[in-house]
């Protein structure tokens, strides 16, 4: 596995030296050394998901570390009888937690941006589930991502449409 790190922060150099967007580095995150080697290495933040939830002080940690600006989580979100419950392990296992109470968790550790995939509508090309943002209204505090159902460019207009009211 050490040397896969070393392969794989090779290529967060070279990937950096020829790409001026910022960019974002994520799985299997679980130390601090791995984020200053991705950091050092050409990475301008960095993602976690899974291992937040199972050790939410890590994103407090990061974040006096190397400030929120550096911290994305990322949370994998499912619709389960009318209440949006948060997935960890690549969205196989369900944690019963409700969406909001885990991103008001996850932004008074320090987050910095998150990432809201929804597994229901990931890949299929159907539109963005609103009702998610709609939970969400008025407790995002940091920047968000959302992401899951594209499949027109009309979804983004609608998307920017709702932002904007």
């Amino acid at each position: 596995e050490k040397n896969e790190i070393k392969k794989f922060n090779k290529l967060i150099k070279e990937i950096s030296k020829h790409n001026f967007i910022p960019i974002t580095i994520g799985g299997k995150i679980k130390k601090l050394n791995q984020i200053y080697a991705y950091l050092k290495n050409g990475a301008d933040k960095i993602s976690i998901n899974s291992y937040a939830f199972k050790n939410t002080k890590f994103i407090n940690q990061i974040a006096r570390e190397f400030g929120s600006q550096c911290i994305v989580v990322s949370i994998d979100v499912k619709r389960i009888n009318n209440n949006y419950k948060v997935f960890i392990d690549n969205g196989s296992k369900n944690t019963n937690m409700d969406l909001v109470d885990w991103v008001n968790i996850v932004q008074s550790e320090g987050a910095g941006e998150i990432l809201i995939n929804s597994i229901d509508r990931d890949g299929s090309k159907i539109g963005y589930d609103f009702k998610i943002l709609n939970k969400l209204k008025n407790k995002i505090k940091v920047p968000l991502i959302f992401c899951g159902g594209v499949g027109h460019w009309k979804d983004f207009e609608i998307a920017l449409k709702k932002k904007r009211n």
